[in-house]
């Protein structure tokens, strides 16, 4: 469950250990995985474990008979558009770049970034220089 957002494992073995935890409140279907087959993965492994998952946005309690289902749904949607968002992310760098108007928000290592445009920074370009220099033949 490695994209699942919450400390699942931690989660999981609390509650097979202690059963304290009987509800997990989550803000909202796509808080909690970011795709829907860990998504199902986890609300399952917990209802397992006797831990229903509430999401507070839509609604709806996992424990229901319905809910699994109807927070299924709401988290095909969401995984949906997350990619539509990255994909649009994509383009955009990707057009702004075609374009050469892509600025980056954070100078990478060697450089400063001046009102939009990477200069090289000495000091640290000294360090970073050696490494990135191709080697040849001795």
């Amino acid at each position: 469950y490695k994209n699942v957002r919450i400390d699942s494992a931690l989660l999981f073995q609390h509650g097979q250990q202690s059963y304290l935890i009987d509800k997990v409140l989550v803000k909202s279907v796509s808080r909690f995985a970011r795709n829907t087959q860990d998504f199902l993965k986890a609300t399952r492994e917990l209802k397992a474990l006797g831990v229903g998952v509430c999401f507070e946005e839509q609604n709806i309690d996992s424990a229901m008979v319905s809910g699994e289902t109807l927070a299924s749904i709401f988290a095909a949607l969401a995984q949906k558009e997350s990619e539509s968002i990255s994909q649009n992310m994509r383009m955009s760098y990707k057009r702004r770049m075609e374009a050469g108007k892509f600025t980056t928000c954070k100078a990478p290592f060697g450089y400063r970034l001046v009102d939009g445009q990477l200069f090289v920074e000495e000091q640290e370009a000294e360090i970073q220089c050696p490494c990135q220099r191709p080697t040849g033949p001795s």
